[in-house]
């Protein structure tokens, strides 16, 4: 038993005291940073492009301006409405929807629901324009040309700005309108875009109008909305409304598969290299000379399963840590704390552990069984293939069943041994029967004893030199070599 420790202790030494294994833990909070900050890096580094529009009529750049200006005005109200409900919970995001729909400002709305004036007046400001209307200096093709290649500047108020793009309308709204767009810009068309739709509304209306309907009325129609609630019968009387808590055991169960899945990846090729580094650097020669196969197996598969659960652990500080930091900037914690308690809920975590370690003996085992055969990772790559498009299969019913976990599909999927760890973990949210939870488990843990069996007889041949690429015939009988 102290020789299996010690080989346990000595496998995992030999990532977590490298520096690559830390750097690598590094990333993902790293990754999960960089994943929240630069797209906001990039909109606040985004120029505010200046336009002009040249048309006989001057209600045309009025009507294309006012429609971004609603659009600049719907990104401010969804960041203060998203801030005033992080911060207040459900009855302040209640109070704000009701302050905007009496007409309120974004900005007033959000101080009625509780909101601090200057917080409020940061995440405004926060939210850029995009675009920018400014006189045209000239009204032609030619004579906007050199500014549009950026060769000339256009002098305007807030000082030079680079023209992005020019906008030539022609007709009317009861006609139709004509629009050219002119830009060197080749790779952003948003404002095209926004154009098109602001001039085709323009037309709408007047068509309404010929109809002698008042377009105030149809876009007041269109507002209109039923109030919806979403409710439980399974929650208690007076409190039956679904809310964000509710459903959140349900993404994390989601979530704990894609976590398991990535770990046993990760950790079982982990294994396969080491073993196929240590057979190659003989010095697998040389614990077989001190202790047992089963000791050298058990001890390999114990050093990297602590390895797994080191990554785990920082996986989960990072995630809860950049939850926090992401809530603290939105301006509110109180989400945080029916978050903490499902990631941490022991209905979770303890069939996460259960799962995790049949599921890590079952890959761990096999993967080490390859290793012992193949001289070079060239050759483990032969037997990689066939084990990756397994490991794929469960992935593809997560992402495919996210939405769907009452899937009948997915419930017999559940049923097949090596899927069993990912899929049952993001079923059980749904409660699924305790007889088929037990009978899942039982049969996953008959294959996992099935497995260990084959792949130590398989470890043994091929540490000890008696099997390998050569002679794989006889290991499965009828495959050719």
């Amino acid at each position: 038993m102290n020789r299996l420790f010690l080989i346990a202790r000595r496998e995992y030494l030999s990532y977590v005291a490298t520096w690559g294994f830390w750097i690598s833990l590094a990333t993902v909070p790293l990754f999960m940073a960089a994943g929240f900050i630069v797209p906001q890096l990039f909109e606040r580094s985004t120029p505010e492009r200046a336009y002009v529009v040249i048309a006989d009529d001057p209600a045309v750049g009025t009507a294309i301006e006012d429609y971004l200006d609603a659009e600049y005005a719907d990104e401010v109200d969804a960041v203060l409405g998203a801030m005033v409900s992080a911060q207040g919970g459900d009855a302040a995001g209640d109070a704000y929807d009701a302050a905007r729909e009496n007409g309120a400002a974004p900005l007033d709305a959000a101080m009625e629901a509780g909101l601090a004036p200057e917080a409020a007046q940061a995440a405004a400001d926060q939210t850029r324009r995009n675009y920018v209307r400014v006189e045209a200096p000239e009204r032609t093709v030619e004579g906007l040309r050199s500014y549009l290649a950026g060769a000339r500047q256009l002098d305007t108020p807030e000082g030079p700005r680079d023209l992005h793009a020019a906008l030539f309308v022609e007709g009317d709204a009861q006609a139709g309108y004509s629009l050219d767009y002119w830009s060197a810009n080749l790779s952003n068309q948003d404002l095209m875009d926004e154009a098109r739709r602001a001039l085709g509304a323009d037309m709408a209306d007047a068509y309404l109008r010929d109809a002698g309907v008042d377009p105030a009325v149809v876009a007041e129609a269109e507002d209109r909305r039923p109030e919806t609630r979403a409710l439980s019968p399974e929650k208690t009387e007076g409190a039956e409304e679904v809310t964000f808590e509710d459903r959140l055991p349900y993404l994390l169960g989601v979530g704990a598969g894609f976590v398991l899945w990535s770990i046993l990846f990760s950790v079982a090729n982990m294994l396969l290299t080491s073993t196929i580094e240590e057979k190659g650097n003989k010095i697998l020669d040389s614990l077989l000379a001190s202790a047992r196969l089963t000791e050298i197996l058990a001890g390999k598969l114990l050093g990297v399963a602590g390895v797994s659960f080191t990554l785990l652990a920082a996986w989960i500080i990072a995630g809860l840590g950049f939850v926090t930091v992401v809530q603290f900037v939105v301006g509110g914690d109180e989400p945080l704390a029916p978050i903490f308690g499902a990631v941490l809920d022991p209905g979770l975590l303890l069939p996460f552990a259960f799962y995790f370690v049949v599921g890590y003996l079952m890959y761990g085992a096999v993967f080490m069984a390859i290793g012992s055969l193949c001289e070079t990772i060239q050759e483990a790559q032969t037997f990689m293939s066939p084990l990756i498009i397994i490991l794929m299969i469960p992935l593809a019913f997560l992402v495919f069943a996210a939405q769907n976990l009452d899937s009948s599909l997915l419930a017999i999927a559940s049923w097949i041994p090596p899927f069993t760890p990912f899929l049952m973990i993001a079923r059980l949210p749904t409660d699924p029967p305790l007889w088929e939870i037990v009978a899942t488990s039982a049969l996953m843990l008959g294959t996992m004893l099935a497995i260990l069996l084959a792949a130590s007889a398989v470890f043994r041949m091929g540490a000890l030199g008696q099997a390998g690429i050569g002679n794989l015939r006889r290991l499965v009988p009828g495959m050719k070599s």
